[in-house]
């Protein structure tokens, strides 16, 4: 499974926002006119249980659920859309706070970049093609769903629907709705459960995952040697790692790729070191270097790294491992 980036889109929004752009903010497209009016008679004629497609009105800002602590709490936060939770971290993602002339959100444009990063690493460690045939089944038996859906630029909901067909196409209809939805096919999937209210399950699943990706910063350059004068080899030594976007050959980029860095020379402003690459990635592992502002635009530094624990030879054998898991637990065990 791959992510793609998309800038335009803001993580730190509130998922209704989203869900109003008109794409659904998981890259999921509203079903139009034409389906809706399907839909429509379909239902026609059709009672369905009490309370089945009620409209409940969450207030804004709710927290109904956390899990853990710290950078690693994640909450599923209602929406103004109904049926529709934001999974945030109330460090990069603050709830609204309320004035007294209603809620006051915040709003990043863009998102915020470390985060963003991580949210798509942590996306990697989910079987997306099997999440996605799961769901599919569900959808397509016309099953209540909760789905745990991914936006392009990392942004995770939690989905409570109906599956439906319109023409040939699977439909996940918006609770409290007969007639709008999203298109299945649209939609980034990364877990599924039958039945509304599994908000709490698809949580726990994404909080174990979340647990394995080291925790990150915004990316800076400090501490690490400047040899922009040196005519010495560079250090052997890594200063800093971190987590980065593989670059996208046009396939689609590869998130939760590593870079570990040994000098910067900071008056060019390029930071030197080893990118690692998960196998499968599309990409593949090299020394080189970076720009800054490449690195500020795709990366984070990984906050609790202790420098010198790695170094480049380390880089050069199987320290790291061949996937991500393994090596999110080489880079953890040396941030300690």
């Amino acid at each position: 499974m791959r992510g793609n980036d998309d800038d335009g889109l803001d993580s730190g929004r509130c998922c209704a926002d989203d869900h109003n752009s008109g794409d659904g903010g998981d890259g999921a497209a509203l079903i139009d006119d034409m389906t809706q009016n399907l839909l429509r008679k379909q239902h026609t004629g059709q009672a369905g249980n009490a309370g089945e497609f009620g409209n409940h009105n969450h207030p804004e800002g709710d927290i109904i659920l956390s899990a853990r602590d710290g950078d690693q709490e994640f909450t599923l936060r209602k929406s103004h859309e109904n049926g529709i939770f934001q999974v945030a971290n109330d460090q990069t993602d603050p709830p609204p706070v309320k004035t007294e002339y209603g809620f006051q959100h915040t709003i990043r444009m863009g998102g915020i970049t470390h985060a963003n990063v991580r949210a798509r690493a942590i996306a990697e460690l989910f079987d997306g093609e099997a999440a996605t045939d799961e769901a599919r089944e569900l959808v397509e038996a016309s099953k209540k769903v909760t789905l745990l859906t991914m936006s392009p630029n990392g942004t995770m909901h939690a989905h409570e629907g109906t599956g439906a067909i319109a023409q040939t196409d699977a439909i996940l209809l918006k609770k409290g709705s007969r007639t709008r939805g999203y298109t299945f096919d649209k939609m980034t999937i990364l877990g599924s459960a039958e039945g509304y209210g599994k908000g709490e399950q698809l949580l726990a699943q994404y909080t174990a995952a979340a647990a394995q990706v080291p925790v990150v910063d915004e990316a800076t350059f400090d501490g690490i040697p400047d040899t922009s004068d040196s005519e010495e080899e560079p250090p052997n030594d890594i200063a800093a790692m971190y987590l980065i976007d593989g670059p996208d050959f046009g396939e689609g980029s590869a998130p939760g790729c590593l870079f570990a860095a040994t000098d910067v020379q900071a008056e060019d402003g390029i930071v030197n070191g080893y990118f690692w690459a998960p196998d499968g990635s599309g990409v593949y592992s090299e020394h080189g270097s970076m720009y800054f502002d490449d690195m500020k635009a795709r990366g984070a530094r990984i906050r609790h790294y202790q420098p010198g624990a790695l170094n480049f030879s380390d880089m050069m054998t199987d320290t790291l491992g061949t996937t991500r898991a393994e090596a999110y637990s080489a880079v953890k065990a040396a941030s300690n």
